[in-house]
């Protein structure tokens, strides 16, 4: 029986003739038989409470539907032939095509509250076996200038207000919104051809809220928070910080003792003025509905692919 890491060796050797098929039995070994017993963790990010780390058994039937897009995936984007790159790989030849089942977006189906159209969206990527942090996200902030930025993170929670993420206000994001409170997201689930993409104006979280989320988290992650200057540089390398962990791990080695939440960590809120919706279609002719805030009521139009 071939095992996860031949299954690997299939994607890598995709170029060869027997390729796709070792990738194909690979994953049908480690997945796809009770006696293998595929064993998968996402986390799921549930509104209002911590994420937690969620372990799914798959049964044989279920894992054929992953098998079928993993080899997808596979003659689409890596298994076509690079053609004039110095290291073999073109990226202008790699493409996949949309082309799951269903009738993609549609304004009849669409929620008018876009925060509900989110929080359906959200749901399905929480529930998908092969979206490991459907919560990840890029944020993208920017100079009073216009000079752009981007990086990922991790939503932490939604409601009719807006997006949530806690971050070290010192950081570069930080700096850039406490000048140019504007900042987009963009949350990508590839396996079910969806992403969302949100514009608006960004504010800070109460203390009560930063409080209450930073004491729920790990108590490593809090020590992080407090360790890491966020963006700045560690002029004698790494173990400068592990210095300064190992330091912080020893005043606070009593785990009685309450760890305060720095005065530069705690939560924003992105409240949205446009939210776009798009699902992946054949031959590039994509969904795209856009909601855009008028007043209290939301404006929904159907964009160009």
């Amino acid at each position: 029986m071939l095992t996860a890491k031949a299954a690997v060796a299939g994607v890598n050797s995709c170029r060869q003739p027997r390729g796709l098929a070792l990738l194909v039995s690979g994953l049908r070994s480690c997945c796809g038989s009770e006696q293998s017993a595929g064993y998968f963790r996402t986390f799921a990010l549930l509104p209002g409470r911590p994420r937690k780390l969620q372990q799914r058994q798959w049964s044989s039937a279920r894992a054929e539907q992953p098998l079928q897009m993993a080899a997808s995936t596979a003659q689409h984007s890596i298994c076509e032939k690079p053609t004039n790159s110095r290291d073999g790989l073109d990226p202008a030849s790699m493409r996949g095509d949309y082309s799951l089942p269903g009738k993609g977006l549609v304004e009849s189906d669409a929620n008018p509250d876009p925060m509900e159209q989110f929080d359906s969206w959200f749901n399905e990527a929480v529930q998908s076996e092969q979206i490991s942090e459907a919560n990840a996200m890029c944020i993208a902030t920017a100079t009073p200038e216009g000079r752009p930025s981007s990086r990922m993170v991790l939503m932490k929670g939604y409601d009719q207000r807006g997006f949530k993420f806690y971050s070290n206000y010192s950081s570069r994001k930080g700096q850039e919104l406490e000048r140019n409170s504007y900042a987009s997201l963009c949350f990508w689930w590839e396996p079910l051809h969806r992403s969302v993409r949100i514009e608006g104006q960004v504010e800070k979280l109460s203390a009560v809220e930063s409080d209450a989320y930073f004491h729920s988290r790990p108590r490593g992650s809090q020590i992080g928070a407090v360790v890491s200057h966020q963006s700045s540089v560690l002029p004698h390398g790494r173990q400068e910080l592990e210095k300064r962990e190992q330091d912080l791990q020893q005043n606070y080695a009593d785990e009685a003792v309450e760890i305060p939440r720095p005065d530069n960590w705690g939560g924003y809120l992105v409240v949205p003025s446009i939210i776009e919706f798009w699902h992946g279609k054949k031959s590039r002719l994509h969904d795209r509905l856009q909601y855009t805030r008028e007043g209290n009521k939301w404006k929904m139009e159907r964009l160009s692919p």
